[in-house]
């Protein structure tokens, strides 16, 4: 049985440390953003993996309140910071689908038309796979969130640490999200998405939680879109860490062969 989460998706499942200490002779807002930086490093230090491999569905419910949902199945597989592949294996309508992620060059293949698609940066706000969920491929992206946010610890509440993450790339299509880390866990439970033209977008939470291989991680996961008035379900199914991986996966000119 497979028991691994890609690094992709980080992003959605954050583990947090314990705060560190202030450091002496800075500033309070200075202070603040290290102790933030510093618990998204331990973040990022917690998931490292060299490989990953999973199978996960994905439900799109067209209304908040709705018990039916489009089911999705996917496998996604991961290769260090800034490698991902996810491939469509169900329904029918959609089998063969694939999304392969290096570095930032997003690509499309599309097996209804035989033809790649490169994403631009300005298009990533998009749904992944063009299916209609609410998980864009920046949510879904790789790479660190060290280089691609700056962090501030804005106040603690209910047991929890609340982390405002500045995009550092200037055509994201968020203005900033906000992290709750929960304390006694030392997980992420809620990402809010803030966008420039609709402020609050977006709200992640993860519903579950299950220890795998040392790390606890979110299983399954729900995105509600406030603008759209619908929700999306990931639910993690198989999860292994530093497996083979066929390296066609990460060839922009094989992945889709």
């Amino acid at each position: 049985m497979m028991r691994t989460i890609r690094r992709t998706s980080r992003r959605a499942l954050v583990v947090a440390l314990a705060l560190l200490s202030l450091a002496a002779g800075l500033s309070p807002q200075g202070a603040l953003a290290q102790d933030a930086t510093e618990i998204m490093r331990s973040v990022e230090e917690q998931q490292d993996a060299g490989t990953s491999a999973m199978r996960i569905s994905m439900h799109v419910y067209d209304r908040p309140d709705s018990d039916e949902s489009r089911d999705m199945y996917i496998e996604s597989y991961g290769r260090g910071d800034d490698e991902s592949y996810m491939e469509f294996v169900s329904p029918r309508s959609l089998k063969g689908l694939r999304v392969q992620d290096l570095d930032g060059e997003v690509r499309v293949f599309f097996p209804s038309t035989g033809r790649v698609r490169r994403i631009a940066s300005g298009q990533k706000s998009g749904s992944v796979g063009g299916v209609g969920g609410d998980f864009s491929y920046e949510d879904m992206g790789g790479g660190s969130l060290l280089e691609e946010y700056e962090f501030t610890l804005m106040r603690e509440e209910r047991g929890s640490y609340v982390i405002r993450g500045v995009p550092t790339d200037s055509e994201s299509s968020y203005d900033y999200l906000t992290y709750y880390v929960d304390r006694n866990r030392n997980v992420v439970t809620r990402i809010e998405y803030y966008t420039p033209e609709d402020g609050h977008e977006k709200t992640m939470t993860a519903d579950s939680f299950e220890r795998i291989e040392g790390r606890l991680l979110a299983t399954e996961i729900t995105m509600e879109n406030h603008r759209k008035h619908r929700r999306t379900v990931l639910r993690i199914h198989d999860v292994r860490f530093d497996v083979a991986l066929d390296d066609r996966y990460f060839n922009p000119n094989r992945f889709y062969r």
